[in-house]
């Protein structure tokens, strides 16, 4: 199966082809989905009990306060043309653009919650959030 330019379909198959003007079916938008994958907590690799991707909330010691991670999209053919945003909510909350290439990382960030949101807006429209919060302990030495 085929759309060129114009929309218009083309089916092949063993007795022939078929073709179809553009505008007879509706293109949805295409669904796009991302994972959170590959966190380091001061550089050495986070395991967790399910795998990261079905985390949703981790908790650190104070000293577990340099944090990066990266996001895998599951859309191959259109990376290039997806547009990327996060924000830490705790730390900055205005949307940020990067991207799948690069690792998302914080240094030294103070005790307290922190919720990682990721959006991915699809080229054809389809959007995907996702958010991971975690929360840094503080030294026990510092509560009262």
């Amino acid at each position: 199966m085929l759309e060129d330019e114009d929309g218009t379909i083309v089916i092949c198959g063993t007795d022939g082809i078929v073709s179809l003007p553009g505008g007879v079916f509706e293109t949805p938008a295409r669904f796009v989905d991302f994972v959170f994958d590959n966190i380091r907590i001061n550089g050495k690799p986070w395991k967790t009990e399910f795998g990261l991707p079905f985390t949703d909330h981790l908790v650190l010691d104070h000293k577990s306060n340099n944090i990066s991670i990266e996001v895998a999209s599951f859309n191959f053919a259109g990376i290039c043309s997806e547009q990327y945003q996060y924000r830490l909510r705790g730390f900055d909350d205005n949307w940020l653009d990067f991207s799948p290439k690069d690792r998302l990382a914080w240094n030294n960030l103070n005790p307290g919650s922190y919720i990682l949101d990721v959006r991915l807006m699809g080229s054809e429209g389809g959007l995907m959030e996702k958010s991971l919060e975690f929360m840094i302990r503080p030294a026990w030495y510092s509560s009262t």
